[in-house]
Order: C-alpha cells, then sequence, then structure tokens
C-alpha cells in the first residue's frame, strides 16, 4: 500500500497545539515544529532497537512544559542523537527548529502528569 501525500496535505502545528490537541485527539498522529534543548546519546534499548531523548519545548508558548520525546529505530544510525552524544556531532543540536513528521504524542505515566 502507497502511504504518499503531497506536502500541501500536511499541516505542521506547534507544540503547544500538538498538547493541546492530545485532549481531543487521543494520540492521532500529528505533524509538528519545535525547538531542540538538549538530547541524550543513541543508546541500544532493552530491546533489539536502539533510543535516544529530545528535549523539546516551544519558545512561542510560557504555558507549555518541556517535552522529552522518546526516539526508537531499528538502527542507530536513524536516530537523530550520535552514540557518543557529542553536540558536535549530533543531527538535532540544541536550539534548532526541527520538523517532526507523523509523530505519536501520549502522556507518559500517571494521569496527573498532564496537570
Amino acid at each position: 500500500m502507497n502511504h504518499t501525500c503531497k506536502k500541501s496535505d500536511l499541516k505542521y502545528i506547534t507544540l503547544t497545539e500538538a498538547l493541546q490537541q492530545l485532549e481531543h485527539t487521543g494520540g492521532q498522529l500529528v505533524h509538528i515544529y519545535a525547538v531542540v534543548r538538549d538530547s541524550t546519546a543513541a543508546h541500544k534499548s532493552g530491546g533489539s532497537d536502539y533510543t535516544c531523548t529530545l528535549y523539546l519545548e516551544d519558545p512561542t508558548s510560557k504555558e507549555v512544559p518541556k517535552v522529552e520525546m522518546v526516539c526508537f529505530a531499528r538502527s542507530v544510525n536513524l536516530l537523530p542523537a550520535d552514540p557518543e552524544g557529542s553536540l558536535q556531532l549530533m543531527k538535532a543540536k540544541p536550539g534548532d527548529i526541527i520538523r517532526l513528521f507523523g509523530v505519536r504524542i501520549q502522556w507518559y505515566g500517571s494521569e496527573d502528569k498532564k496537570k
């Protein structure tokens, strides 16, 4: 099955808007813009894939908390951070504005984290 779409069909929203929509969409895939604050080095997860965490923020809003985005991939080369965690080698550096396509945003942990 071909899952292509035209660029004109994509609607990118801010991190703030994505979190506000979360209450209504229940974790649908969204396309967002965000600013990278920091990240962890890519490393082997507990399973067969690799993981890293990006710490994101939305400078357009003072109300939105800083967000952790956990990334998983089958190959370490597909992650936005290198295995050594070097800021010089990272694909996504602090201060970079990044565009995220098809991200599933959901709350992790207890319900009271939303408050």
